[in-house]
């Protein structure tokens, strides 16, 4: 089933399930994903968008970890550190000034041991859910909120 994700200048775009394909961690391997694996999962999705997204994200840091700190859990009212799978830190685009020179660059992180912990447990391929989770955070970079996101998750299906 394609994806779809919304780009405000050309409504919706179908990301072609093909894409997931190039997104595997070695099915073979016994142990678990380190962080390069999760890495390069992440990357290849930001490779796998449409020319005119990877305009607008090709200054996004992916940064992978195994947990978020214990600050950032407390500030978003997290108890579990296994709730968070990834974040998004920076100043959305709609909200950037031509003018900005913001030291801060935009990052997406990725949190491994949530995401594999998840993936296990709701029977999900982690290549599938670290696109979800990249998909989602790039939305946070083009100014939508938590529900805006959700709101068009529930579109796709």
């Amino acid at each position: 089933m394609p994806i779809r994700i919304f780009n405000c200048k050309d409504g919706y775009v179908n990301m072609d399930d093909k894409i997931l394909h190039r997104l595997k961690v070695d099915e073979d391997k016994t142990d678990l994903p380190d962080l390069t694996d999760i890495y390069n999962l992440a990357y290849a999705v930001i490779d796998g968008l449409p020319q005119q997204l990877q305009n607008v994200t090709q200054n996004l840091i992916i940064r992978v970890e195994n947990f978020t700190d214990e600050q950032t859990l407390q500030s978003l009212n997290i108890t579990d550190k296994y709730d968070l799978l990834g974040l998004y830190r920076g100043i959305p685009l709609p909200l950037k000034s031509l003018h900005d020179n913001s030291i801060l660059p935009d990052i997406i992180f990725l949190y491994r041991g949530p995401l594999i912990r998840f993936a296990r447990d709701n029977g999900e391929s982690l290549s599938r859910l670290v696109y979800h989770v990249v998909i989602h955070e790039i939305g946070h970079h083009f100014g939508y909120s938590d529900q805006d996101v959700d709101w068009l998750d529930h579109l796709e299906n």
